[in-house]
């Protein structure tokens, strides 16, 4: 179990992280690159495509107020995409015990419509604009 104390309430939260998707089986899956090894591998590739990543100490900070205001665990990964002109976009992924959400700076995750797992998340992608890189 995942044991998390939130604020100075010292409220405890539990969540049951072995129910957590093995996201390293995901398409695309690059694992705890930076941000700038991701920006690497996307170099020379097509429009929309993306490698999803580990959560990064910057990324953990927005996570972290994410769970003081919504009083739950949050597990987080980044979701980078080439952009035009070679540039790169990132967007969070958050995993909590009710589903797998795209962030969109909205902080009341009960506004979000979960997925079940992250290929349900990532299917919600229109697939002729966002690919997985090696496919």
């Amino acid at each position: 179990m995942d044991d998390l104390r939130i604020g100075d309430s010292g409220k405890r939260l539990e969540w049951d992280l072995t129910s957590n998707q093995d996201v390293e089986k995901v398409s695309g899956w690059a694992g705890s690159v930076t941000h700038d090894e991701a920006e690497e591998r996307l170099q020379g590739k097509s429009m929309g495509t993306y490698v999803i990543r580990s959560g990064d100490e910057t990324s953990a900070l927005s996570v972290d107020q994410l769970m003081q205001g919504n009083h739950r665990v949050i597990q987080h990964y980044l979701l980078v995409v080439k952009g035009e002109e070679e540039k790169v976009e990132e967007h969070l992924i958050l995993h909590t015990s009710q589903g797998w959400l795209m962030y969109s700076d909205e902080p009341n995750l009960n506004s979000y419509r979960p997925s079940h797992s992250l290929p349900e998340l990532l299917s919600g992608l229109d697939p002729t604009q966002y690919q997985p890189l090696g496919t």
